[in-house]
């Protein structure tokens, strides 16, 4: 499903001749791992496959990249401590 719903965003970006897809991304792992790990290094860690997080890996493996760390994302977010990835899917 989520698959096919990044698959419908990549297609409206084409089709309306969008440059790009920006969005920020939860890191519902980065609790598990912010006792000895930076965010920035937890994000590093999860692109280089070291470490999964079923969203970020997730974003990864559909094309997407990893831009900026956006800090109090979500304030409330207590399994990614407030930080989100800013996302991008560039249209080529």
């Amino acid at each position: 499903m989520g698959r096919l719903l990044y698959g419908a965003r990549r297609q409206v970006c084409q089709t309306h001749q969008l440059k790009n897809i920006m969005f920020g991304g939860r890191i519902p792992h980065f609790h598990k791992y912010a006792d000895r790990l930076s965010v920035s290094e937890y994000i590093e860690r999860v692109s280089e496959g070291k470490i999964y997080d079923p969203v970020l890996t997730f974003q990864l493996r559909n094309g997407f990249t990893v831009r900026a760390i956006l800090e109090n994302y979500l304030p409330d977010d207590e399994e990614s401590l407030a930080y989100a990835t800013l996302m991008e899917w560039i249209n080529h």
